[in-house]
């Protein structure tokens, strides 16, 4: 199996990669060594910041979490016998939103599923080979949706990482960020996991 991207486990964050690389024209293969049922009742945080709740709207994620969430401009923090209301609003213009991690990833699967994403649940035993390689690899024995096997990577991700490495630490994900990566297109980065020597 031939892909340009492969993300090891199926939660917000490596579904979320793999929708955003999707937008930007870029296949990806998730693994994930849990069942589908297990990853989307797992109750895990609830509340989301602003940004984050920002980001699924505007990528097409936000319509059953604007319906469902409960939303807060800001919080009640207990302390001296009383309560005290914290307004988020108020001091930074932001809000936060109540809807369940597992709500995330349930919405996360069903789009990259609509969208003919490829999620391999109960894929065991996953493991990376021949990375700074000429053929990297990703190996794992068995999964439900079938035999072991491996994934395989095109050959051209460098320009991708390019893409990638002035939003590394940026809480958002902007037009201009999924125009980059798109621009950027396939391409393999030999030396990703190499720290860079003067």
């Amino acid at each position: 199996m031939r892909t340009q991207v492969g993300i090891v486990g199926a939660g917000p964050a490596g579904l979320m990669l793999s929708h955003l690389l999707h937008l930007a024209g870029i296949e990806s293969v998730v693994l994930e060594n849990r069942s589908r049922d297990y990853i989307e009742s797992r109750i895990r945080a609830g509340l989301i910041e602003q940004w984050a709740s920002d980001l699924m709207v505007d990528i097409g994620l936000g319509e059953r979490m604007r319906r469902e969430g409960m939303f807060h401009d800001g919080v009640y923090f207990g302390f001296g016998g009383a309560l005290h209301y914290i307004n988020f609003r108020e001091l930074v213009g932001k809000g936060v939103t109540i809807y369940g991690q597992q709500e995330v990833v349930k919405d996360l699967i069903d789009r990259r599923l609509a969208d003919g994403g490829q999620i391999l649940f109960e894929a065991s035993d996953v493991s990376v080979h021949d990375f700074a390689g000429r053929t990297p690899k990703i190996r794992f024995p068995t999964s439900r949706q079938g035999p072991g096997t491996r994934l395989r990577f095109h050959r051209r991700l460098r320009r991708l990482f390019t893409a990638f490495a002035g939003q590394a630490f940026r809480p958002t994900c902007s037009r201009p960020m999924i125009a980059n990566i798109r621009s950027a297109g396939s391409g393999f980065c030999r030396n990703l996991l190499r720290p860079k020597t003067s």
